[in-house]
């Protein structure tokens, strides 16, 4: 029987992620439900062939051509796994998009995702990564979330708990390449109470009669107004955490920048100083700003060639090399390491 799948060769990506970078796959195949997946890792395995799991494309920065296979989970689907009176656990295929699935779950009177409106992406991408904006994360919601081991080809559902969820991180992330996401249960509210602790958001709070869909409305309004569109200019969003410091650093820092902003992590204390600032106040060369970082944050890397069909092979390794001389400007200046949020893949 011949397998429900084609393996394509010497495959341009530019378009599958977006960074938009000319980005190519020694071989490229897409799957759309968990057997495919098991019988392409399979064949991988026996070919002793790298592999790549490509999401949404949405948290990648492609700087050569991919020796080895590329997988595009496109595992779709939602089932409602069990359901009362206040909450409902919903089965989400990895391949969903994200925003989409915050659109949908925010019309049909589910919420808690509402604050993570607009960031592109899958269902699985977000799990992986551990998205987060405007005080709420995927985390916050999850339940289970069902793999397969890329090594074993055996299938396990991992709890909230042994996801091992931290800002920006998860079990999965951590141990990339051996796990494939494959769905996510997420338990939402049936009774509307929003997060509005984010500044801009407060002013929602006057509202008597707001639903969730506005501030859904709300959120897409600020990010599109600090953030590229991604299908006009390449870019994988905040390309930088926001570094976690001690008290020692904020005092000494503080001195020298008495505006300098300094936020609490709610969950363990720690300080934050937002990545966007430190680059933005840093002496970084006015070279590397002008072409690689967008006008309005600085914490957002771009492609401003997206759509040339004369873009440079060699794009993504300049746009990394540009990341490179960030973290070493912003460490030179503050003492603090940036570490990147995007997945450089070589």
């Amino acid at each position: 029987m011949l397998p429900a799948f084609e393996i394509e060769q010497n495959k341009q990506l530019r378009e599958l992620h977006t960074f938009g970078v000319p980005w190519r796959a020694q071989f490229f195949v897409s799957v759309t439900d968990r057997q495919q997946l098991v019988d392409v890792l399979e064949i991988a395995r026996g070919q002793s062939q790298n592999i790549f799991v490509l999401g949404g494309g949405s948290n990648i920065l492609p700087t050569a051509t991919f020796h080895g296979l590329v997988i595009a989970n496109n595992i779709s689907g939602r089932s409602v796994v069990s359901e009362n009176e206040s909450e409902i656990v919903i089965e989400f295929g990895a391949g969903e998009s994200w925003h989409d699935t915050v659109l949908w779950c925010a019309e049909h009177g589910y919420y808690g995702l509402e604050n993570m409106a607009l960031i592109p992406g899958t269902v699985g991408g977000a799990v992986v990564q551990n998205i987060g904006a405007y005080d709420s994360e995927i985390s916050q919601t999850v339940t289970s979330v069902a793999v397969i081991n890329a090594d074993t080809l055996q299938f396990a559902d991992y709890t909230r708990e042994q996801c091992d969820f931290e800002y920006r991180n998860s079990i999965f992330k951590k141990n990339r390449g051996q796990y494939v996401v494959t769905s996510v249960c997420l338990r939402l509210s049936k009774q509307f109470s929003p997060v509005l602790t984010y500044e801009p958001l407060r002013k929602l709070q006057k509202n008597n009669e707001l639903t969730a869909t506005d501030v859904v409305n709300e959120i897409i309004a600020i990010r599109q107004s600090k953030l590229p569109d991604w299908n006009m200019v390449g870019t994988a969003g905040s390309f930088f955490a926001n570094p976690r410091v001690d008290e020692k650093m904020v005092r000494r820092l503080s001195k020298q920048y008495k505006e300098m902003p300094v936020f609490s992590d709610k969950q363990t204390g720690q300080k934050i100083i937002p990545a966007g600032w430190l680059i933005e106040h840093s002496k970084l060369d006015k070279k590397i700003r002008e072409k690689f970082l967008y006008p309005k944050h600085a914490l957002v890397l771009v492609n401003n060639q997206k759509h040339d069909p004369k873009i440079s092979d060699k794009y993504g390794k300049e746009i990394y090399h540009a990341s490179k001389m960030i973290i070493n400007r912003v460490h030179k200046d503050f003492g603090i390491t940036l570490e990147r949020e995007v997945l450089i893949v070589e």
